[in-house]
């Protein structure tokens, strides 16, 4: 099985109302199953943890985490 990691990135505090818009918003858009999404709110890093409804790709996006752009790109190094 297939995984995507996303990061998310604004300059908007990120409470608990945004994040349940963005899964309001894929809900709506169709792009996922109710009962394939997760919010780990309480993390040190906020994620939410889905599955794309067409491609049953797993998907983690995390929020304002910038040392995960960093560990990207020393992956693509090695």
């Amino acid at each position: 099985m297939y995984q995507l990691e996303l990061l998310a990135v604004g300059t908007q505090n990120l409470n608990f109302d945004l994040l349940n818009q963005l899964v309001e918003t894929l809900l709506d858009a169709g792009l996922v199953e109710s009962d394939s999404i997760k919010v780990l709110d309480k993390a040190s890093v906020p994620i939410i943890k889905l599955v794309d409804k067409n491609t049953q790709i797993q998907v983690d996006i995390s929020f304002n985490t910038l040392n995960g752009i960093e560990s990207a790109k020393l992956i693509k190094v090695f």
